[in-house]
């Protein structure tokens, strides 16, 4: 999992101001108001998701990401 994502996290430390904006563009945030289910979001489902096409790294904001690793299809 740490392979995965560690690329994604650094990149996201240094372009997102602070914390609430990482753990919100990754669906992370703990949220009162009901339950937060893993993977309710189809973009916490990582690199091979976000990078099987160019849309889904749009929708994700992970085309910088997907473009570098060249994986993009």
């Amino acid at each position: 999992m740490v392979e995965a994502f560690a690329p994604y996290f650094l990149q996201m430390i240094g372009s997102l101001n602070d914390a609430n904006q990482i753990c919100r563009s990754i669906d992370m945030c703990y949220s009162s108001g009901g339950v937060h289910m893993l993977g309710g979001h189809k973009c916490t489902f990582g690199p091979t998701y976000w990078c099987h096409t160019i849309a889904h790294a749009e929708s994700c904001k992970a085309t910088h990401f997907c473009k570098n690793k060249a994986t993009v299809s």
